[in-house]
């Protein structure tokens, strides 16, 4: 039924909260995969390059959840610190 949900979620917005947050977590996961060893400092442009590999390997793979982390915004992420902290670790690879 379409009201299931709201079973599990108050509102809509926490609905698109919890997709962008599960797309921040494949996110993360997906530009870390294959990586080499931050510390070998020979290997910086091979992680580079693999990490962008990986980011656009997500995108065809993901498109969905891209929308979701990158798309127009849907709801407040202001209300969701803890998708806010996802979305930021992501960004700290």
């Amino acid at each position: 039924s379409h009201a299931a949900p709201y079973r599990h979620f108050p509102t809509q917005q926490h609905i698109f909260a919890a997709l962008t947050e599960r797309g921040f977590e494949l996110f993360s996961g997906a530009l870390k995969a294959n990586l080499p060893p931050l510390y070998q400092t020979e290997q910086l442009e091979n992680r580079l390059r693999e990490m962008c590999h990986n980011y656009f390997r997500f995108v065809f793979e993901n498109p969905d959840y891209y929308q979701y982390i990158f798309g127009p915004p849907r709801f407040d992420h202001h209300q969701f610190p803890e998708l806010q902290q996802k979305g930021t670790g992501s960004f700290e690879i």
